[in-house]
This record gives C-alpha cells, structure tokens and sequence, in this order.
C-alpha cells in the first residue's frame, strides 16, 4: 500500500482505496468510479459500519486508519490514479466462498427453435402483403379480412399470434417503413388497406 501524507494533503491511490473497499465486502467496488470511491473515503464511518466482513486485511486497516486520521485533522483527501493500474478484483467464487454463499453461475443460453421453412409454402406476412396487393383503392381490404385469409390459409397457428401480426405488419407498411422496398400501403381502419401500385 502506498499513501502519502503531505501538509494537509493525504494522497491515496485509487487501486489501494478500491482493494480496501472489496476487501470489507462491497463486492462491486472495484466497478466504483473516482467520484463513488471519494464519497466512499468521505463517509469513511458509515462505510466500515455496512461492511460484510468482519475481518478485513492489515493493509485495509492501515487504509482506515490513515483516512479517519486525516478526516480527524481535516486534511484533504486527494486520490491518484496510476495509469494502466487497474484494481485488483476478486472472482465471484472467491468472495461468495467468503461469505458463505454458493457462487452465482452464468445461466446457459437456450437454443432457439427454428420451424422448417417451405420454400413453396408463404408465410404470414407473404400472406399479409399479397392480400394489400391485390386490393386497391376502389375495393380496400379490412384487417379482419386479412385475418380470416390467415385463418383459412394457415389454420395449425394462433389466433392471436396472427392477429398481432396482421396489426404490426400493417402499421409498418402503413408507416412506410418498407417504402424504399416498394412496398407502401394506403388507407385507414374504416375504409380498409391496400397497397400502392
């Protein structure tokens, strides 16, 4: 540990505050920023009074004892940071073995699961867009329309599922998110959907 005192000046590094911090059990210390672990040494009383390790090391007290000796003389604290130093932190295992706790383990991804796509069969937003395109101003197609084409064309799916996707792949189309595609659609739910040509 390296701290320094100067008149009226306590210059302590940052890796060595950070260290002492883990080193009481606050676990998330060494992810502190500067102006965190400044307020921690400002608050230096209440700090030691939440920590979970009733043991902390010699160089963890030396720490304390120079920062409460400075805040008792009214010496300004100043941190320095080393560059390329970065505070030691300790792995999960290590400080849950510390507290007693089983260690938390990263949960596993799942694997997605893809439905066989038929290359000759649309799906529902094919489906969606062939409905609007064969609409047209003089004769709109409703939502509901559409949704009893799904119906009909895809009777295995959810009703509801299909029905929030008629909702959703309207308002885009509508929205002319797919314009630079060529596909923008026209209308309004009274009047009905279609596509522009």
């Amino acid at each position: 540990m390296s701290a320094t005192a100067t008149k009226e000046v306590v210059t302590i590094k940052q890796a060595d505050a950070v260290a002492a911090f883990t080193d009481l059990g606050y676990e998330t210390a060494a992810k502190w920023s500067r102006k965190k672990v400044m307020d921690a040494l400002s608050k230096i009383g209440k700090v030691v009074g939440k920590a979970t390790n009733a043991e902390p090391t010699q160089a963890t007290l030396e720490l304390l004892a120079l920062v409460k000796d400075a805040k008792d003389a009214g010496d300004k604290i100043v941190l320095e940071v080393v560059e390329g130093e970065k505070p030691a932190k300790k792995s999960r295992v290590k400080a849950a073995e510390r507290n007693g706790k089983a260690p938390k383990m990263k949960k596993e991804k799942k694997e997605r699961k893809s439905r066989e796509r038929n290359p000759e069969r649309p799906g529902v937003c094919q489906v969606i867009e062939e409905c609007l395109s064969g609409a047209s101003g003089k004769e709109p197609i409703t939502k509901q329309a559409i949704m009893d084409t799904l119906v009909k064309r895809f009777p295995d799916r959810d009703r509801d599922s299909m029905k929030n996707s008629v909702n959703t792949h309207v308002c885009h189309l509508v929205s002319g998110r797919f314009k630079d595609k060529g596909r923008l659609v026209i209308g309004d739910k009274e009047k009905g959907y279609w596509m522009k040509k």
